[in-house]
C-alpha cells in the first residue's frame, strides 16, 4: 500500500496455502495463519520494515484480538466489505481502536450501514473500478465529511489512474501498477524438530 507521494505506507498480509489458493480455509483460519506466521516464522518488523501491517479479520477474529501481542500502533485491521454492521461491531471497533488498533472499511453495497463504523475508522478503501466520475466525486465530498478518515484507492492499474485518484484526494493506493504481491514462504517443522 503506496502514500500519495510514491512511498511505502505498509503491507497487507493475505494468507496461500502451498497450493496457491485458500480454497476450502475459512476467513478466521486464513487470519489464524497469517497472524501465527508472522509472528513466529518471520517476525512483524521483518516482514513489513517497521511500517503499517494491514490484516484482513473476519468478524470472528475481532473478539480476540486484544489477546493477541501485537504492536498495536503498527497494525490495521481491514475488515470485510460484506460485514453486517450492529452495535456489537460498533462497540468492538471503538474498543480497538482506542487500544491503537487502526481500521479500515470498505465497500459501497451497504454504505449506509457502514457510516456507523466511520467515526472509529481510519481508511476508507474504494475499489476504483466500481464508480463512474460523478459517482466517486459524491462520494468523496461525502467521506471528506469525516476529516479523520484517509481515503485508499484499490486496483490501480496504471500510472494514469494513480495521478487521476491523486488530484481526487486520495491518501493510499493499492493495485498492481504499483506492487504486485509478493510471496514468502513459511515452512513449518514438526513439533519433535
Amino acid at each position: 500500500i503506496y502514500n500519495n507521494r510514491m512511498g511505502v505506507y505498509g503491507y497487507e498480509l493475505l494468507f496461500r496455502s502451498s497450493s496457491n489458493s485458500t480454497e476450502g480455509l475459512r476467513p478466521t483460519e486464513a487470519t489464524a495463519q497469517v497472524l501465527a506466521t508472522t509472528i513466529l516464522n518471520f517476525g512483524l518488523d521483518d516482514l513489513v520494515l517497521h511500517r503499517k501491517a494491514v490484516i484482513n479479520v473476519p468478524r470472528a477474529f475481532l473478539d480476540i484480538m486484544l489477546d493477541i501481542q501485537l504492536p498495536t500502533q503498527q497494525v490495521i485491521l481491514d475488515i470485510p466489505d460484506n460485514i453486517a454492521v450492529d452495535d456489537k461491531l460498533v462497540e468492538k471497533l471503538r474498543e480497538l481502536g482506542e487500544k491503537g488498533y487502526g481500521i479500515s472499511v470498505g465497500g459501497l453495497a451497504n454504505l449506509n450501514e457502514l457510516q456507523r463504523l466511520f467515526p472509529y475508522a481510519n481508511i476508507f478503501r474504494i475499489d476504483v473500478h466500481q464508480l463512474n466520475d460523478k459517482q466517486l466525486n459524491a462520494l468523496v465530498k461525502f467521506l471528506r465529511r469525516y476529516e479523520h478518515l484517509s481515503l485508499q484507492g484499490t486496483k490501480i492499474e496504471t500510472m494514469e489512474e494513480y495521478r487521476f485518484y491523486c488530484d481526487r484526494g486520495f491518501d493510499y493506493f493499492q493495485g498492481y501498477f504499483l506492487s504486485k504481491p509478493r510471496e514468502y514462504v513459511s515452512r513449518d517443522l514438526p513439533a519433535n524438530k
